[in-house]
């Protein structure tokens, strides 16, 4: 019997292990680190923020339009970065359902008047975990245009509250919830 398990090792081994280390022309790429902690978080260039302000959308019928609700002193809370490669979310029954920029503290309430969605897309990256992923992201370009759009006629970039806000959907029923992340305008 031990020869019969020895065997079995042998046939169950990683085809990947066999393969020659191509090193020479591979460059090395710095690997994303990601939370061990169970929750949702901004990957920024300087490393994962955890969101923990979170607004609930409201589902009553009779509401006029679809606010989020925040509590009051949440938005003081609200982390912030200079931008946002992906988020990361690691939550047994949360997925993701939305991806966009607001501007401005109302916007975040009302977002489903002024908004620019994000096209992003889940990977996983684990068991329950989930790297949310845009390529919008990478083009601040795309992002000052946005912004510009979005803002006020006549405010300074310098005093406009910019918000990234991954929004999730419970596979259990709960109400749908909005993690917003202010973000700096970029330069341009």
């Amino acid at each position: 019997m031990p020869m019969l398990s020895v065997v079995l090792a042998f046939f169950l081994l990683p085809l990947g292990s066999w393969a020659p280390a191509d090193t020479a022309s591979a460059p090395p790429q710095a690997k994303q680190a990601f939370p061990k902690k169970a929750g949702i978080y901004a990957m920024t260039p300087q490393g994962p923020v955890e969101l923990t302000v979170s607004g609930e959308r409201s589902k009553e019928k009779q509401a006029i339009g679809l606010k989020t609700y925040y509590s009051s002193d949440s938005f003081d809370r609200i982390p912030t970065a200079d931008s946002v490669r992906s988020f990361f979310v690691s939550l047994m029954d949360w997925t993701p359902k939305s991806l966009y920029l607001v501007v401005g503290r109302d916007a975040l309430t009302n977002s489903l008047d002024k908004y620019q969605r994000f096209a992003g897309r889940p990977v996983p990256r684990g068991v329950v975990a989930i790297e949310v992923l845009s390529s919008d992201f990478e083009s601040p370009e795309f992002i000052l245009r946005a912004i510009r759009k979005l803002a006020p006629a006549g405010v300074a970039d310098a005093d406009l509250e910019v918000y990234i806000v991954l929004e999730l959907k419970s596979a259990a029923g709960l109400n749908d919830r909005a993690y917003p992340i202010r973000i700096a305008v970029p330069k341009g």
